[in-house]
C-alpha cells in the first residue's frame, strides 16, 4: 500500500511522509466518532433528498392517543445500526440516536410503509418488552416521544381527530 500511495504522490515524496499519512489514516477510521459523524452525514444527505440545508424541525408536540400519523413511503425513515446498541436515525436530513430496540425497528419500518395508524393503537402494539437480545422494555412514552419527533420532522403527517 505504501508504495502504491508513493506512486500517486509522487517520486519525490519521502517515505516518511507517506507513512505519518497512512498512521493518520488508520486512526481515522478507527475512530468511532468520526464514523458515526460521517453515518449521520450520508442519512442526512439521503432524507434530505441531497439538499445541504433543510427546513429546521417544527415544536414537538405531544401526539394524543386519537391523533392519527402516516409516514411517506416516497420519502422514508432511514436508519443504520451504530454497533453500540443504538441506531442512527435519520428523516428529512436531521439525524438522531436511539436505542437499537426491536420493536423500533418494527415501528419505523410500519411507518415507512404508508399507512395511517392511530397513535393509541402503536402505543399499544410496540409497547412492552422484547426478547430478541435480550429482555428490554420499551416504555409507551419512549414510542410517543419518537412518534412526536418524527412529525417535527416532517417525517409523519397528522391529523388530530
Amino acid at each position: 500500500m505504501e508504495e502504491r500511495l508513493a506512486t500517486r504522490l509522487g517520486a519525490g515524496t519521502p517515505r516518511a511522509h507517506v507513512q505519518s499519512a497512512l498512521t493518520a489514516l488508520r486512526a481515522m477510521s478507527s475512530d468511532t466518532g468520526l464514523r458515526r459523524v460521517l453515518t449521520a452525514a450520508c442519512l442526512n444527505h439521503a432524507t434530505g433528498s441531497g439538499f445541504t440545508a433543510v427546513p429546521p424541525p417544527l415544536v414537538v408536540r405531544t401526539l394524543p392517543e386519537t391523533a392519527v400519523v402516516r409516514g411517506h413511503p416516497e420519502y422514508p425513515i432511514r436508519w443504520l445500526p451504530t454497533g453500540t446498541g443504538e441506531i442512527l436515525c435519520s428523516a428529512n436530513g436531521h439525524a438522531f440516536t436511539m436505542a437499537a430496540h426491536p420493536k423500533i425497528l418494527a415501528l419505523l419500518g410500519r411507518l415507512n410503509g404508508g399507512e395511517p395508524c392511530r397513535v393509541g393503537d402503536l402505543l399499544r402494539e410496540y409497547a412492552g418488552t422484547a426478547r430478541k437480545g435480550g429482555r428490554r422494555a420499551l416504555p409507551p412514552v419512549e414510542i410517543r416521544t419518537l412518534l412526536a419527533k418524527l412529525a417535527s420532522l416532517r417525517a409523519l403527517t397528522t391529523r388530530l381527530s
